[in-house]
Order: structure tokens, then sequence, then C-alpha cells
């Protein structure tokens, strides 16, 4: 009952009139993991192992999420992101690292930047400012891949120059 002069009854408008107008963001997980190549021995790691390498020799790179050890994916690596619909960019979920295909520390580093990369070009892709990440992730994986490889190549490199790696 309304009495003159009383405020509207906000919720009963809301659900009355303006709700019909108004759509509801819907929420896309997008998840991009490596190739999945039987090998006949796979390479377990630890997050001690993980937690070290991202404080010592990656401490340069800020991570867009905390990488975790996951021995159950089948891959060296994937990275979970949400994309909300009608608002531009991305959040990155979960950063997990699988087993790898061979033994060492290298390995780990490249899954690691690898999985990194993945999830700058999501959210840039995304973002609605970068067109050359939007192209590159609707052109597909191996555009991705051609340019994260490059990008590795370059930083394992450079720590080999700095004599973190031999």
């Amino acid at each position: 009952m309304r009495y003159q002069g009383s405020q509207p009854d906000i919720e009963r408008w809301y659900n009355n009139t303006a709700r019909r107008f108004l759509k509801r963001p819907t929420v896309t997980l997008l998840t991009r993991s490596g190739r999945s190549r039987p090998t006949p021995q796979r390479y377990g790691s630890s997050q001690a192992e993980i937690d070290s390498i991202v404080t010592n020799e990656l401490n340069g790179i800020r991570f867009s999420a905390k990488p975790t050890y996951n021995p159950r994916i089948r891959t060296e690596g994937k990275t979970t992101a949400a994309v909300i619909s009608g608002i531009p960019g991305a959040k990155i979920l979960k950063i997990e690292i699988g087993k790898q295909r061979r033994p060492g520390k290298e390995e780990l580093i490249d899954t690691l930047i690898h999985e990194e990369l993945e999830a700058r070009i999501i959210i840039r892709a995304h973002s609605g400012r970068s067109r050359k990440f939007t192209e590159m992730f609707t052109q597909g994986d191996r555009s991705i891949h051609l340019y994260i490889d490059r990008v590795i190549a370059r930083y394992i490199q450079s720590l080999r120059r700095k004599g973190v790696l031999p």
C-alpha cells in the first residue's frame, strides 16, 4: 500500500519495468593449453620449484595469476580466463603448470613464460585497444605460438647471456 508522498517501491519498479530492458552479462571461460602430444615420459615438478623460479629467474615478470602446479592436466601448461560479454577486457583466473616433456629448469621456464604470454594475449585481445593482438587471437593458435616462440627464444637467450642458464 502506497501512501501519498512516500517514495516509490524501487525494487518493485525494477522487477516490473527496468529488468526487461537490461541484459545480464554472460561470462565465457577461455581455456588455452598446449597441444596434447603423447610422450613416453613426462617429468614432474613441484610447487616449490615453480615458486623458486618465479621469484629468482623470472623476478622481472609480473604474472597475471599465480602459477600453480597441477600434475593432472595433460599438457605442459594451461591458462584459464573469464571474458564478460559487453565489458571489454578479460580476467585471468588461473595459470596451471603440468608435467614437462623434458627435465630441467629451462623447460619449466619456457612453460611459465609461454603461459604468461598466453594470458597477456588474451587480456590485450579482449581489451579492445590492441588491433595486433585481437587479430592474432582471431587467427588462432598458429599465429599466437609463432609470436610466443620468438619471444621465449629471445628471453632464454638473454638468460644464457646473464649466466642464469647454461
